[in-house]
């Protein structure tokens, strides 16, 4: 219930919501001591300022449950809520009404499950990139996410995975595509259309071809290229 966070004042305001799980914990790649990311979706929008309204709201409700690290940051671009539970050793970010990221989330988990090499490839490269402290995007270095990307375009250029938003979605279920305009957090629209169907992706993938490998950095176009050949193909890529 919205109304013992928000208050009945603010709970009009709002109405309804779902709690959503986004990020690298609902796509599979998360690393030990991974932050869980989560947007509280209403059923209607509401202005930035609302939204701060809102994260303070939660701080304030945080606090007095006893959790710990509560921090509200209402004028964010973003405008988010940390909170961390002592118990469960667990730390969260949570924002208002933020759906693009879910929709960017089950881009990259589909793409997971099509080939788990490539999930085992985003968990080793940001792993190497955490170690290197090469991942932070507040110190001006590629993000955890962007790190991710990088994987993704890399494995698409050996073959191991189609381009989902390039795919012909025609005749899928609803729940097997998606095909939307989400805002971003500066106002802008982003049509999100790709396919949400990793078994369909799959068998729209062609052969891979020796020209392919090639490109990514691949010594041989095996289809069963192990891990390493395919973490050494990526820097060569990259370098």
């Amino acid at each position: 219930e919205l109304k013992e966070f928000f208050g009945p004042r603010l709970s009009a305001m709002v109405g309804s919501g779902t709690l959503h799980l986004f990020g690298s914990s609902a796509a599979g790649l998360h690393l030990p001591g991974a932050d869980l990311d989560l947007t509280l979706c209403l059923d209607r929008d509401v202005s930035i300022s609302v939204k701060g309204s809102l994260v303070n709201a939660f701080a304030a409700a945080f606090r007095k449950s006893g959790l710990h690290d509560v921090k509200a940051i209402p004028t964010a671009r973003v405008p988010i809520v940390t909170v961390s539970d002592p118990e469960f050793g667990l730390s969260s970010d949570i924002s208002i009404n933020n759906r693009l990221p879910l929709a960017n989330t089950k881009l990259v988990r589909t793409y997971t499950l099509i080939d788990d090499r490539v999930r085992q490839l985003c968990c080793l490269v940001k792993q190497w990139a955490k170690r290197r402290s090469v991942a932070e995007a507040f110190a001006h270095t590629p993000s955890s996410y962007a790190w991710t990307l990088l994987v993704i375009y890399y494995a698409q250029q050996a073959q191991l995975v189609p381009n989902l938003q390039a795919l012909d979605c025609a005749g899928l279920r609803s729940e097997d595509s998606v095909d939307v305009t989400l805002p971003t957090a500066d106002g802008r629209r982003v049509a999100c259309r790709f396919c949400a169907d990793p078994q369909w992706a799959q068998q729209a993938l062609p052969p891979t071809t020796p020209a392919a490998a090639a490109a990514a950095g691949l010594a041989a176009a095996e289809e069963g290229a192990s891990l390493g050949a395919l973490l050494l193909g990526f820097f060569e890529l990259y370098s």
